[in-house]
């Protein structure tokens, strides 16, 4: 049901894609299930930010990537890392935003997802190009 909201998300704020992604974490929840419990969270986080500006919907984002990338888990971490990045330096955290861009672009470039690398690189390069001095150059490269 998450992952069946995903290509959904790529193109915007989905109704459907948001139903689908909170009627799997009810169901993570109900039999705890903790890996999709934190993959629907995840998800749920994208599915606000990509409707509004939300600053607990994006600090929580910012933290399930590192519990998601502690666990050992990899799938589309880089494209939530990125977008994470992103939103925060559009939010004013610079720091905090430039460290998971790093992070999402270390990801992408030994992860096997390939279809996420241009999210990726689009992401970062926007993150680059929005920093309140920005990064032309390096958005450019990106």
């Amino acid at each position: 049901m998450i992952f069946a909201a995903v290509l959904p998300l790529y193109v915007g704020p989905s109704q459907e894609a948001r139903a689908r992604i909170d009627g799997a974490v009810a169901i993570a929840d109900r039999f705890s299930i903790a890996y999709w419990q934190i993959i629907g969270r995840v998800w749920q986080c994208i599915a606000t930010l990509r409707e509004r500006a939300d600053a607990d919907a994006l600090n929580l984002l910012d933290n399930l990537v590192h519990v998601y990338r502690g666990s050992g888990a990899a799938f589309y971490i880089s494209y939530q890392a990125a977008l994470s990045g992103l939103k925060l330096v559009e939010s004013g955290d610079v720091d905090r935003g430039l460290r998971n861009i790093a992070l999402g672009l270390a990801l992408a470039d030994e992860d096997t997802e390939r279809f996420t690398l241009p999210e990726v690189y689009r992401m970062s390069a926007m993150a680059y190009a929005r920093l309140p001095k920005p990064n032309l150059d390096e958005a450019q490269r990106l």
